[in-house]
């Protein structure tokens, strides 16, 4: 009740990062653990260039800071229980 509804047009990126740093504010406490694409690539078990293509067709989903690019532990996990179909992995 009165809340002002606003609608914004932005991409997808811009709309990840900007919840990416809500997040990082909220849990200042309990910082995200991020990966680079080699050692996000590494613990996925396969190379960089694989990684950046899944990226490409958005099948995994980096934080992009600048010309940085991470992935969070939650992002990995994400993935590989979606590879998986759904099922966690141990």
């Amino acid at each position: 009740m009165g809340q002002e509804i606003i609608m914004l047009q932005m991409s997808k990126e811009e709309f990840r990062k900007i919840i990416q740093e809500e997040v990082n504010k909220a849990s200042s406490g309990n910082p995200l653990q991020l990966y680079s694409r080699e050692e996000a690539a590494k613990e996925l078990d396969m190379s960089v260039s694989k990684l950046d293509k899944l990226a490409r067709y958005e099948k995994i989903f980096p934080i992009r800071d600048g010309a940085s690019v991470k992935y969070t532990r939650e992002e990995l996990d994400r993935y590989i229980t979606e590879k998986m179909g759904g099922q966690k992995a141990s």
